[in-house]
């Protein structure tokens, strides 16, 4: 998705909210709502998120390349702590 304003590509994450329960539901509210308070490099970027009736709807940073576990587990080699180091940066 971009952004109406700055055109800047944003990623959406929908979760289906019968799929969570209750108290799942409360952790990760709060989860979504300390991240949005968070300005570091190495943290993901929350901009908002939006609730409907059967959705929640979280728009953060983009990011490319797949995830950390997913470049550690399809690693051909033992990745040491300077590799991890270098794909965190």
């Amino acid at each position: 998705m971009r952004h109406r304003e700055t055109k800047d590509l944003r990623a959406v994450k929908i979760i289906y909210r019968q799929k969570i329960n209750e108290e799942l539901e409360e952790l990760m509210l709060e989860e979504i709502k300390n991240l949005m308070l968070i300005s570091h490099p190495n943290f993901i970027k929350i901009y908002k998120y939006y609730a409907e009736s059967k959705y929640y709807y979280i728009v953060s940073q983009l990011c490319l390349g797949g995830n950390m576990m997913n470049n550690i587990l399809h690693s051909n080699t033992m990745m040491s702590e300077l590799n991890i180091a270098y794909i965190m940066k």
